[in-house]
C-alpha cells in the first residue's frame, strides 16, 4: 500500500532524485487562489517532478463557473510556473492519471490539510484511490500521499476570496485599495493586468 506523510505530524517526503515523479493535485479549485497555488509551487522545481493538475467540474462550490476556474489556473501556470512541467486536466476521474504516467516511477497524491481526522482520511483515501493505486501497481509505479497544512486558512482559502469578491460586486468603480485587498488571495507575483481580469470576471458572477 501507499506511504502517507502529514506535515502536521512533522513527516517530510523525501524525493530519491534517481526516480520521476507526478504529483497528482486534484480539487474544485473554485477559484483557485494562492493557497491552491502554492502547493504547486512548493515542489515544481524540483528537476524531477511534474504536476497533473486536475480540475474538478462542479460549479456547486461557491457557483465559480468552470471555465473561468480552469482560466485562472491557466493564468497562474503561464506567467508564474514552467509549462512543460504542469498539466492542466478537466473533469473525469482518478484513472485519467494513468494516461500521464510514462516514464514516471511515483505518483503523490497531494491534498492540503484542513484539520482532517487522520485515521478516518487514510481510510477513506485508500478505498478511493484503490483501483488507481491496483492500476499503477500493474506498471511498476508507486503510489504514495501527501498531505500539506494550509496555514494562513483566512487568507488561502476560496471561501474568503469569494466573501472578499462579493463585497465589492455593488461598487460601480474599485479603487487601487480594493484591488490591493482582493490580490492578496492570488499568487504574488501575479501581473496586475491578469489581477484585474480575474476580479472583473469574478464579481460578474452570484458567487456564494
Amino acid at each position: 500500500m501507499g506511504r502517507f506523510f502529514w506535515e502536521c505530524e512533522g513527516k517530510e517526503y523525501i524525493f530519491d532524485h534517481h526516480k520521476r515523479y507526478l504529483i497528482y493535485y486534484r480539487g474544485n479549485f473554485s477559484p483557485p487562489t494562492k493557497g491552491h497555488f502554492s502547493l504547486v509551487d512548493k515542489y515544481i522545481n524540483n528537476y524531477n517532478i511534474k504536476y497533473l493538475v486536475h480540475q474538478i467540474a462542479d460549479e456547486k462550490r461557491h457557483n465559480c463557473p468552470e471555465w473561468l476556474a480552469r482560466k485562472i489556473w491557466k493564468i497562474y501556470i503561464h506567467e508564474l510556473l514552467p509549462k512543460d512541467k504542469v498539466i492542466l486536466k478537466k473533469c473525469g476521474s482518478s484513472l485519467d492519471v494513468l494516461d500521464y504516467v510514462e516514464d514516471i516511477d511515483v505518483v503523490i497524491y497531494l491534498r492540503g490539510n484542513e484539520n482532517y481526522d487522520i485515521k478516518n482520511k487514510i481510510k477513506s483515501t485508500k478505498e478511493r484511490y484503490r483501483k488507481l493505486q491496483y492500476k499503477l501497481r500493474e506498471r511498476g509505479i508507486q503510489l504514495d500521499y501527501i498531505f500539506l497544512d494550509r496555514p494562513k486558512l483566512n487568507i488561502l482559502s476560496a471561501s474568503k476570496f469569494v466573501e472578499a469578491i462579493n463585497k465589492i460586486k455593488h461598487k460601480r468603480y474599485l479603487k487601487s485599495r480594493d484591488y490591493r485587498k482582493l490580490r492578496q488571495y492570488m499568487p504574488k507575483k501575479i501581473s496586475d493586468k491578469s489581477v484585474r481580469y480575474i476580479i472583473g470576471k469574478l464579481s460578474k458572477y452570484d458567487l456564494k
